[in-house]
């Protein structure tokens, strides 16, 4: 064992840091900085290896390393790029305020253990195919560009919470296998909806969460998939959307929810193929309500619908053909038989017609009667779409204040 330690020692004099495939028996601690490039790939750490305070000036290859005792990297910094693709971490790997000043990846590797990321990823990092065997942390982590998650496994908890997210920063969940998804947890963090495209977020934990709502669109989250190459983009977005409203509405945040399920039914709307008197019933569900989401829109349209039909009861372009059952007068009450045969008719006046509409949207069957066949149609259709616009307001604020 002392040769061994003495081999290593003459290399790192020599600033040979070439340790490809090489077995380090027993605990190693590393004195630095690296000042060209480091090689560890495939090498195997029997026990604790301890790289922390350390600086990589130079490319840092950790590729397919195994370390089967504790990993501390702990305030280590990377200038160049790192790699710890296919590397195994068999016990707890600690990236506690490292810092990766370029790309970082892991991706393809294993940690058997907890991981804990309380990082600085100044560029992006790929955790593409991880398998998180333990619970992964990364609260307080700061991410500079995109975090790639892509068809990762996580077996137990994954926590954001807290750390700063630049606008470059952005994260892709696709595909992620997930066995316990009510672990996933984010807290206190600036999200976009595309992130989660194509995985399920329904039980997901989202605690104090800003979804950005000033700046997000459906154009921006879907030029953002686009750009990633994603396919069906519309489609999945909308999926991407409705599983974060069911989310929202579980966890009591109704006006999300309502927010989210807008999103999704208008790209269904627009972006699915519908027939002619689909469509038309999508556009007046949109226009009505905006889905049974837009309180203000619903409360809106109901009151035209009230005062439109005010105005068509009194209306003096239809003063023939608009008739109400008149009430008698003394004169009238001395006319012949054959004009009884025949009761007067007449529009309401403008104050009755208010009360008139009211009464007809809440199916009072109010008086007088409507003689003119406008009038009666008139009638039938506000008892009709009045209390319809009624019901997708009540709807609408169900959706918005309660479960």
């Amino acid at each position: 064992m002392r040769d061994f330690n003495e081999a290593v020692n003459l290399k790192l004099k020599a600033r040979d840091f070439n340790f490809q495939g090489v077995w380090f028996p027993e605990k190693a601690s590393f004195a630095g900085p690296f000042t060209t490039d480091v090689n560890f790939a495939e090498a195997i750490f029997s026990d604790n290896i301890n790289f922390a305070n350390l600086t990589f000036i130079s490319k840092a290859d950790f590729s397919q390393a195994t370390f089967q005792g504790t990993a501390n990297f702990n305030d280590a910094e990377f200038q160049d790029a790192a790699n710890f693709s296919g590397s195994r971490f068999l016990k707890n790997a600690d990236f506690i305020n490292a810092s990766f000043k370029q790309k970082a990846d892991f991706s393809y590797s294993e940690f058997c253990a907890e991981a804990n990321f309380e990082t600085t990823f100044d560029h992006d990092v790929d955790f593409l195919y991880v398998f998180f065997r333990g619970e992964a942390y990364f609260r307080y982590a700061f991410f500079n560009g995109p975090a790639n998650f892509r068809s990762a496994s996580f077996k137990d908890y994954l926590r954001f919470g807290g750390e700063e997210l630049s606008k470059e920063a952005e994260f892709d969940f696709q595909y992620a296998r997930i066995e316990k998804p009510e672990r996933i947890a984010f807290h206190s963090l600036a999200l976009r909806p595309y992130w989660f495209v194509n995985v399920d977020t329904r039980r997901f934990d989202f605690v104090n969460v800003d979804w950005q709502w000033k700046t997000l669109s459906i154009e921006s989250e879907v030029k953002k998939l686009e750009d990633k190459k994603v396919t069906a983009v519309h489609r999945l977005l909308a999926i991407a959307f409705r599983d974060l409203a069911l989310n929202a509405e579980e966890d009591q945040r109704f006006e999300e929810a309502s927010r989210f399920r807008y999103l999704s039914s208008q790209l269904w709307r627009k972006n699915e193929p519908h027939d002619l008197l689909t469509s038309i019933i999508g556009w007046l569900y949109w226009a009505a309500s905006g889905y049974g989401a837009r309180v203000f829109r619903a409360l809106i349209v109901l009151v035209g619908i009230w005062l439109i039909f005010a105005a068509l009861y009194t209306s003096g372009t239809l003063y023939t053909h608009v008739g109400f059952e008149a009430e008698p007068t003394k004169s009238s009450s001395t006319n012949s038989a054959a004009e009884d045969r025949s009761p007067a008719m007449a529009p309401l006046a403008p104050a009755k017609s208010l009360i008139y509409s009211l009464n007809t949207m809440t199916l009072q069957k109010p008086d007088p009667r409507p003689l003119t066949s406008i009038a009666k149609g008139l009638v039938l259709l506000e008892t009709i779409i009045g209390p319809i616009q009624a019901a997708l307001l009540a709807l609408a604020i169900r959706r918005k204040f309660m479960r």
